[in-house]
């Protein structure tokens, strides 16, 4: 039995046949189930499937169209199941004919992008925010250790810099994020939620050890460090690439740490490449047992995307070799891994502080040069002696291409001949692939989707207008015109039906009437103590202040409760003639300018002067009677003898002038006016209003009115369009189309 299997290594579409036809049906459900999904996902799988559906019969199989990194995850699969294959034929797609697609990919995209033609435009408009995160796709790189393993180490021998904080007594506090960019300098940053806590971009080093300090201190899970500037010799392919430097799950601190490392390992969709940092001195301890065995659980359960779970073999430079091959020394880290049932991990034997120090060199003081030339001793190998030195590039799981591309780098200069004899570069060019290999693929896998559907846009839309003016006819005229006939009817009916149900609309002015009523009854109270002729000047005094407190009140409540009654009813009649009429020739989408009545623009009434009452003063005289001793003769002749005199009660009539005021002439002559300014200010309110809801109708009627000759202008625009299409105008389209498609049908068959 002979399979073909035919596949597309930039959409990951594919397809299968087979000479045995219930095989192939068989086969073409599984193809089915895995569809877009990359063939390195499930071929494995598919191979058990056919030896079950061939009953473990010997089988030929030919695969074609997958990349060279593809081609290699085939291959060692075909190897395993070799006694079961008779024959095998892999056609792959050499990697400058990737780049190549990749490039016309971007041409076709960046073409749609900047047309100005509207059928492109508009073709490639919904799919600007799916390229965008397209094009700026994350590749997170976090960085998993137990305390005292080198990875502070590591990311700076990475970082070129010696940045991060070292310290093999106290573990990281927090999560930093390090973020590779084009800039010259890199920047730190303290963060909690969207507040920049602290910020620096000289002394880094005391930066993070200060904010290290703290988190373990304080142990705040919301902290956050970042750190931003350029990394040499890391090619991202165009991906924003962001290294984290986790606390390590095996730190109690933060339980969120053991869910985060967790989401790392089992994220096969965004794919983060997870180093894991070993320490060849806790290679007997129990340090890190959850992780290991997350990862362990990791390749018993998940067979694709293994490759970006990395294993660091740190600090390698303590190992003595003497005799020893380098294999020896690996062969304990695989023993070790393999007590978890991690089989065939990717370890990358590194010495972090060789790199460090080599990318440092310039710089350096006198003990960390000799310990660097101590490096290129012990690393560097000198073939007329036979010393081989550790040869981390024989060790590191690299293709033959990668490794000779590390070999070449040696020669160009002793920076280079460190960062790989250190395992570095190796790790790098690993990460770098990993990328192109992964991340840009998939990039583009969605890319190339969006071609395909904004080219398969653009064609239906081209084929459709051509397709329009081809069956232009004398009929289709007498069409645009009866249409252009009912469409001017259906206007005028619904400018009509507008009008009417604007002069429908009622504005309320009963807070007019509330206004007059509560003026009324203010001055009510005071028209009956004013009934009173004359009233004493204290009392006067009195109804004058009871006068001027009713005044001040009333002016108040006018221009405050009244006018802001105004401004609300305004409001409201504005709303019931946007509800009435705002679907009719989309007046909803037009502004109108709310007019507010502004209390300033009435005019003061002043208080009444309590010294007018002067003026209404009067005398009032009153003649009143009153009964007094008075001495008289007496009519006893022996008291007139002695002279003695009678008393005697006598009435006596006596004049009282006393001070008063004429209330009522006061009342009339000066309260009697205010209380007609009032009026006039309501009725200044009430004129007012009127003039704002009559603005209100007369703007909505324009709106309809405008709205309506627009519309129409529309409707007779676009019939004396079409009528204006006469067989010149209608090639001279065709002309413009059909270029437009072979352009766009230009940049398509490059990526096909």
């Amino acid at each position: 039995m002979t399979i073909k299997i035919d596949y597309n290594t930039f959409s990951f579409a594919c397809q299968i046949e087979c000479d045995d036809k219930t095989i192939q049906s068989n086969l073409e459900q599984s193809i089915t189930d895995n569809d877009g999904k990359r063939i390195i996902d499930w071929f494995e799988k598919f191979i058990n499937r056919v030896k079950e559906e061939s009953n473990y019969d010997n089988f030929s199989i030919e695969i074609g169209g997958c990349d060279s990194y593809e081609k290699v995850f085939i291959e060692s699969v075909l190897e395993i199941e070799k006694n079961f294959i008779n024959e095998s034929k892999i056609h792959f797609v050499n990697d400058s004919k990737v780049k190549e697609r990749h490039r016309a990919i971007d041409d076709f995209i960046n073409y749609t992008l900047n047309s100005n033609e509207i059928i492109i435009a508009n073709a490639i408009k919904p799919n600007k925010d799916r390229i965008e995160i397209l094009r700026k796709n994350k590749v997170e790189v976090p960085v998993i250790a137990t305390m005292s393993s080198g990875k502070s180490t590591l990311l700076n021998a990475i970082l070129g810099k010696d940045i991060l904080f070292e310290d093999t007594r106290t573990a990281t506090g927090t999560i930093c994020t390090i973020k590779k960019n084009d800039s010259e300098k890199f920047i730190a940053r303290a963060i909690k939620g969207d507040n920049i806590l602290d910020e620096a971009s000289s002394e880094i080093r005391e930066f993070f050890a200060k904010w290290n300090t703290h988190a373990n201190k304080e142990k705040d899970s919301d902290l956050e460090l970042t750190l931003e500037g350029p990394i040499k010799d890391l090619n991202s392919s165009g991906m924003e690439l962001n290294f984290i430097d986790t606390p390590g799950p095996n730190s109690a601190q933060y339980e969120n740490h053991k869910v985060k490392t967790q989401g790392y390992l089992k994220d096969n969709q965004d794919l983060p490449i997870v180093l894991y940092v070993l320490d060849p001195e806790k290679m007997d301890s129990n340090d890190d047992d959850f992780t290991l065995k997350a990862i362990s659980n990791q390749f018993k359960t998940q067979k694709q995307n293994l490759d970006r779970i990395v294993f660091i073999y740190n600090k390698v430079d303590r190992e003595k070799l003497g005799n020893k091959s380098f294999s020896e020394i690996l062969e304990k880290v695989y023993k070790f891994l393999g007590r978890y049932g991690i089989e065939n991990p990717r370890v990358f034997p590194i010495s972090s502080s060789y790199a460090k120090l080599a990318q440092l060199n310039g710089t350096l003081d006198d003990d960390d040069e000799g310990e660097l030339i101590n490096y290129r001793r012990k690393f560097t190998p000198v073939p007329e002696k036979n010393k081989k030195g550790y040869q981390l590039i024989d060790y590191a799981p690299l293709t033959i291409k990668q490794k000779t591309h590390l070999q070449e780098r040696i020669s160009k200069s002793e920076l280079d001949a460190d960062i790989v004899y250190s395992g570095l570069a190796g790790l790098k060019l690993y990460i770098e692939d990993y990328i192109a290999n992964h991340h840009q693929k998939i990039q583009y896998r969605g890319l190339m989707s969006i071609a395909n559907t904004v080219f398969d846009h653009i064609k239906s839309t081209i084929d459709l207008e051509i397709e329009k003016l081809e069956e232009k006819t004398v009929d289709e005229q007498k069409k645009i015109e009866e249409r252009k006939k009912k469409e001017d009817e259906e206007l005028n009916s619904r400018k009509n039906q507008a009008l009417q149900e604007i002069a429908k609309v009622k504005f309320n002015k009963k807070f007019i009437r509330d206004a007059t009523k509560k003026t009324d009854g203010s001055f009510d109270s005071l028209k009956a103590e004013s009934t009173r002729t004359n009233l004493s000047p204290f009392e006067a005094k009195r109804l004058v202040k009871w006068a001027n407190n009713t005044i001040s009140d009333l002016e108040v409540s006018i221009k405050t409760d009244l006018v802001s009654k105004i401004n609300d009813e305004g409001q409201n009649y504005l709303q019931n003639l946007k509800k009435k009429v705002g679907d009719k020739f989309n007046i909803k989408n037009k502004s109108l300018e709310q007019k507010t009545f502004n209390a300033q623009l009435l005019n003061k009434i002043n208080v009444l002067d309590v010294r007018n009452i002067e003026a209404y003063k009067t005398s009032q005289i009153e003649q009143k009677e009153r009964v007094i001793e008075k001495k008289v003769k007496s009519t006893n002749i022996f008291k007139r003898i002695f002279g003695i005199k009678d008393t005697k009660m006598v009435p006596e009539t006596y004049i009282v002038t006393n001070t008063v005021i004429n209330v009522s002439k006061f009342y009339n002559d000066k309260i009697v006016p205010k209380i007609k300014e009032f009026d006039a200010l309501i009725k200044r309110c009430d004129s007012e209003s009127e003039k704002i809801f009559q603005e209100y109708n007369i703007s909505f009627q324009n709106l309809v009115k405008s709205s309506f000759e627009e519309a129409k202008n529309s409707v007779y625009k676009n019939s004396d369009y079409e009528h204006a299409k006469n067989e010149g105008e209608i090639k001279e389209e065709l002309q413009k189309l059909n270029g437009t498609f072979n352009n766009i049908l230009r940049l398509k068959n490059k990526i096909e």
